[in-house]
């Protein structure tokens, strides 16, 4: 009689349905994780693009020292210049200087 007695108490431990739901859980985040593992995997990917990104930038940045910051200057000078002073400079065409220099601060070339 005690076995029987045993068997329902070893039962209503709820170690077996606590053991069925972990594996349920476990079973889930596993299948979740492969599941989200690729896009992961992309998300590195990209920040590596990233750095790599920011490196030329700052690689760029410093050969091109103050170069768009003059270029600004002089696109501004161009604006407020009067006729006059720019005949005085031999600058004949305005536009197609600042043009140039947008151009210029576009591209960086």
């Amino acid at each position: 009689m005690e076995e029987r007695i045993r068997i329902p108490e070893k039962d209503l431990t709820l170690e077996k349905p606590l053991g069925d739901i972990r594996n349920i859980l476990w079973t889930n985040i596993i299948d979740s994780t492969n599941d989200t593992w690729p896009s992961i995997q992309i998300i590195f990917k990209l920040t590596e693009l990233v750095k790599i990104a920011v490196e030329a930038i700052q690689k760029t940045r410093k050969e091109l020292g103050n170069k768009p910051e003059e270029a600004n200057q002089l696109i501004d000078f161009l604006n407020n210049t009067n006729r006059y002073q720019l005949d005085a400079l031999d600058i004949e065409d305005r536009t197609t200087i600042s043009l140039k220099l947008r151009k210029f601060l576009l591209i960086g070339t």
